[in-house]
């Protein structure tokens, strides 16, 4: 390692210490409130084993009579094996139903729950989960770029992790565009963020999201703002000063969602990518400060990623313009231009070259 990597080195390592400080903070909180993940799992599964041990135990009485009546070689003994079979089947479609009465009661205070306190998420997704429409798309196989179906873990994860690497990741431009500087400079507020920006930034974050390679979650977070602002204040502040982040906020868990199409195929799928919280939280205190001096200089026409509007608005007047067109009788023409995987495919490099402009 070079002399001028030294420096660097040691401010990463000064920041990667400081995270696992915090991290190790939280964790701790989360485990004394909510218990481990895999605890919960654990306990979950026990459950259910119960409940299926019981379910087996019926069952398996009801086969009994079942076998008895397909050895039996006496006329007489049928006959009261198949009445012993016939009562044993009540019994345990009985205790099915009940089970499954149980069930649905379950769900639906769930659900009535989920409505009492806004919970939408829960309020959408057990009546899916009820009908049956509410499946998982992971297992699916792919295809490669010959077309060939995959059918090896191996073969379909490294096929995913090259689709990736390729949208993810552009290769270096042949000519390096000429970037002019900028005319002015934007009047944005550079110095430290004070605590009250930290907590503001918590409190705007969005419930039921899920957390990055940390495993730190929102609620967790928003549980306490100020306390939280307190404890993650020094190293939101190092990282401002020092302009390094730590490792585990440069990493991401990439998700697939599927799309409409084939699944077999990779280009109808999309993923998402799951971020440590800090650093969303770090990317708010920076959006803040941004977003007043960058808008005065976006042009009227655009409404996405701007406070106050949205593609809506655009569609509302798009709307309304092929309307009177219609009821004019005038002609109109209407262009669609598809960015595919724009916000994916730019060059990481000169987009770094045009803010520092």
């Amino acid at each position: 390692m070079s002399l001028m990597d030294e420096p660097e080195a040691e401010e990463e390592d000064h920041v990667n210490q400081q995270w696992k400080q915090v991290r190790s903070i939280f964790n701790e909180t989360r485990r004394t409130l909510w218990g481990d993940k895999e605890d919960r799992k654990t306990e979950d599964k026990e459950e259910d084993r119960m409940d299926n041990t019981r379910n087996t135990k019926d069952i398996e009485e009801r086969r009994r009579p079942k076998k008895k009546i397909n050895d039996s070689t006496s006329a007489r003994l049928e006959g009261r094996y198949r009445a012993e079979y016939a009562e044993t089947n009540k019994r345990v479609k009985r205790k099915i139903r009940t089970d499954k009465r149980a069930y649905v009661e379950e769900l639906a205070k769930q659900a009535e729950g989920g409505a009492r306190k806004g919970e939408q998420r829960n309020v959408y997704k057990i009546p899916r989960l009820v009908c049956g429409k509410y499946s998982s798309n992971s297992n699916v196989s792919v295809r490669d770029k010959q077309g060939q179906l995959l059918t090896s873990e191996e073969g379909q994860e490294a096929r995913w992790v090259e689709h990736f690497e390729e949208v993810l990741n552009r290769t270096a431009l042949e000519e390096e565009p000429e970037i002019p500087e900028a005319e002015e400079d934007l009047s944005i507020e550079t110095g430290p963020p004070r605590r009250e920006e930290f907590i503001a930034a918590i409190k705007s974050l969005k419930n039921h999201k899920a957390p990055g390679k940390d495993r730190l979650t929102v609620e967790l977070f928003k549980a306490d703002a100020v306390t939280t602002g307190s404890i993650l204040q020094p190293l939101l502040n190092t990282i401002w000063d020092r302009r390094t982040i730590p490792d585990d906020c440069s990493q991401g868990i990439v998700i697939r969602i599927p799309k409409k199409g084939a699944l077999s195929e990779l280009s109808n799928w999309r993923g998402i990518s799951l971020l440590s919280i800090p650093c969303k939280i770090v990317a708010k205190v920076i959006m803040k400060c941004l977003s007043p001096a960058v808008d005065l200089k976006l042009r009227e026409k655009q409404a996405r990623f701007r406070r106050g509007r949205g593609c809506i608005d655009l569609i509302f007047t798009l709307r309304n313009i092929i309307e009177q067109c219609t009821e004019l009788q005038r002609s109109l023409y209407v262009n669609f231009a598809d960015f595919t995987n724009a916000f994916d495919s730019v060059h990481r490099d000169s987009l770094r070259r045009i803010l520092g402009a």
